[in-house]
């Protein structure tokens, strides 16, 4: 186990590296603030889905991390017609990719 002093140096590091950037996209604004959401949100979705697999699971990271940064980008354009296609389409998706992939295996047991 890492010792406490350690854990704290690196977190202060990363502090002082990464809050200076963070306020620099701030202070550039858009788009390049909606990229740098897009990119810790991609980050983060594959972190939870590595996580997900190394607890059995078997995401769809692809479908996941695409969904992910669908959703920013919608939020960024706010255009109404495309949540109302993209929420269903983030639903349909999925199911359809489960049942492709599930023939020939028992999927609920």
């Amino acid at each position: 186990m890492v010792p406490e002093r350690s854990q704290l140096r690196r977190r202060l590091l990363s502090a002082a590296v990464f809050i200076p950037i963070l306020f620099a996209f701030i202070w550039l604004g858009n788009p390049w603030f909606c990229l740098l959401v897009a990119a810790v949100a991609a980050l983060g979705s594959l972190e939870l889905f590595r996580m997900a697999t190394h607890g059995g699971w078997q995401p769809s990271i692809t479908l996941g991390v695409a969904f992910t940064l669908f959703f920013i980008a919608d939020a960024y354009f706010a255009e109404p017609r495309a949540t109302e296609i993209l929420i269903p389409t983030a639903v349909a998706l999925p199911l359809l990719w489960l049942l492709v992939r599930s023939r020939g295996e028992k999927t609920l047991a």
